[in-house]
């Protein structure tokens, strides 16, 4: 590898690496930080304060407000970062969405064709798109994480 070559890999890799928790990054992390938590501490009153409620919403509401907590601990571990993460938090992310579009969509599939719930129907076919978007996004993630591996190690002297 020539010194050219080595130049031109780092400079790709600095220049990623600043857009990847630059200024607008880091503010739409701490914008999902305090989406979560306003989301955590609305689902967590009402679990507190409702006691009527029936079993079916109670396990519903404690789901999701695991998943609030969920999305403000990623918010934090992101924002507690002081260096570029170079695309893991996007496989985090992309993880953590998929996890819970499945999530959704398994509970949708489930009352569709449990319950009889008309309108479950179309709320698990929302389920399998934001599904099928987490994995995509997932599998983008995962491949900019190997190229910017690949490129390490072409720094590196390695393969």
């Amino acid at each position: 590898m020539t010194r050219a070559d080595s130049a031109t890999i780092e400079d790709r890799l600095i220049s990623q690496g600043r857009a990847m928790l630059s200024g607008p990054g880091r503010w739409g992390h701490v914008a999902l930080l305090a989406a979560a938590l306003a989301m955590a501490a609305t689902l967590g009153s009402l679990l507190a304060t409702e006691s009527g409620l029936p079993p079916r919403t109670i396990t519903a509401l404690s789901v999701m407000l695991a998943m609030a907590l969920a999305w403000v601990a990623y918010a934090v571990w992101v924002l507690a970062q002081r260096r570029p993460l170079f695309g893991r938090h996007r496989v985090v992310a992309s993880a953590m969405g998929s996890g819970f579009a499945g999530l959704y969509t398994a509970g949708a599939v489930t009352l569709w064709l449990g319950a009889d719930m008309p309108g479950a129907g179309p709320a698990a076919g929302l389920g399998v798109v934001m599904l099928a978007g987490g994995v995509l996004l997932l599998i983008r993630a995962r491949r900019q994480v190997q190229a910017l591996q690949a490129w390490r190690r072409r720094l590196e002297g390695g393969a």
